[in-house]
């Protein structure tokens, strides 16, 4: 800054050959704010808090709609969740509840093959029925059963 005054500005200085359009001139005029009157300086103003405004709304929309779409998304993403987990929970029961029935089953066949052969080691009925605490009506349906 100390040799500022020294430096000699060029004097073939070009401008793009844009500004050389009549209907830009003619704009820059218009636009010149040390020829415009008070009132003619009120309404450029106005225009131009109102253009303001409108992009800072336009802006303030576009942030609603994505925060909505945002907020829609993850609704959805929660609720496929849900789903996906309430579908793995019925799954896992109907699989408890299938093996609940295999063993009960499963119990049952060892319990009706331990009275077969307590039967066929001589055993009485009631005795069989005491011991495997179940009735004697069933001790001789299971008989009946293996008898034919």
């Amino acid at each position: 800054m100390k040799y500022a005054h020294k430096i000699k500005a060029k004097k073939t200085e070009e401008t793009p050959s844009f500004w050389q359009k009549d209907w830009l001139n003619e704009a820059l005029k218009k636009l010149d704010l040390s020829q415009m009157d008070p009132e003619e300086r009120a309404i450029l103003d106005m225009e131009l808090l109102r253009q303001k405004i409108t992009a800072y709304n336009r802006k303030k929309e576009i942030a609603a709609i994505e925060l909505k779409a945002q907020n829609e998304a993850q609704i959805k993403a929660q609720k496929t969740i849900e789903t996906e987990k309430l579908k793995a929970q019925t799954e896992a029961q109907k699989t408890i509840e299938t093996e609940k029935l295999k063993a009960q089953k499963t119990i049952e066949t060892e319990k009706e093959r331990a009275i077969v052969v307590a039967y066929e080691k001589g055993l009485a009925i009631d005795l069989i029925a005491q011991i495997l605490q179940t009735t004697t009506k069933h001790v001789t349906e299971v008989i009946e059963a293996y008898n034919k």
